[in-house]
């Protein structure tokens, strides 16, 4: 990625970038309709059900000053598959829906402005109990994932795609966020995954085995270079 390209990228995850904006002119302001709540199935997706929370008992009863004083970042990970369960929760406190609103607004785990909640959850998965390789997409809705495509090369991309960190790609999953550029029904630009990912960075520390997973990358337009697809582009076709 050139010089040029990483100012862009900088550039727009500043909050500066709400000066630039008339609020007047939003698709909110202008009474255009909110867009759906997460990113539509497309036709022929399967579900895969993630179990259910009722089954992550054994993470319950972690104390919040314990987690937050053992958290650490960690470049080396086990070489064992992560199990569904623990992927299932990670999910669920990174973007899990508590409730249901209005048609287009869901309170969830993490907070967002105006409960816009622009952000689209892709996996990355290399090993994980019972998925095999390839790019996943997370509905919040059904606590489910959908297979966007499978890669037998995605350990091999996964490093050049995140500027030659190697250690991403010893992962079982990596997390990639994407957005809309204009944010949900456009009322504000997506702003960067900070308070989901500040609240995720204690998650992994009580889950047994310790932390397995890697969260890297919020993409302005899809998924990190290298990695395409079906899932290559953010947001809703309209």
């Amino acid at each position: 990625m050139d010089w040029h390209t990483i100012e862009e990228h900088r550039e727009f995850l500043k909050d500066s970038l709400r000066q630039t904006i008339n609020f007047r002119f939003t698709d909110q302001h202008q009474g255009v309709p909110a867009p759906p709540v997460q990113k539509p199935i497309e036709d022929g997706q399967e579900l895969i059900e993630l179990p259910a929370l009722d089954t992550c008992a054994e993470i319950r009863g972690t104390d919040l000053f314990d987690a937050i004083a053992r958290r650490q970042s960690r470049r080396r990970f086990k070489s064992d598959h992560l199990s569904l369960i623990k992927l299932s929760f990670l999910l669920w406190s990174t973007q899990g829906i508590k409730r249901e609103l209005a048609p287009g607004t869901a309170l969830r785990t993490v907070p967002s402005a105006g409960c816009r909640h622009a952000f689209e959850t892709y996996l990355l998965v290399t090993r994980v109990e019972g998925l095999d390789i390839g790019v996943y997409r997370y509905l919040p809705q059904e606590h489910a994932l959908v297979m966007e495509y499978a890669d037998a090369d995605l350990v091999e991309k996964i490093t050049p795609a995140t500027l030659g960190q190697a250690f991403i790609a010893s992962a079982p999953v990596t997390f990639v966020w994407t957005a809309l550029p204009t944010g949900r029904n456009g009322a504000t630009p997506p702003r960067p995954p900070g308070h989901f990912n500040g609240c995720r960075s204690c998650v992994p520390e009580p889950l047994p085995g310790g932390r397995s997973d890697r969260l890297w990358h919020l993409c302005r337009s899809g998924l990190p270079p290298g990695i395409d697809g079906r899932a290559g582009q953010s947001g809703w076709q309209r």
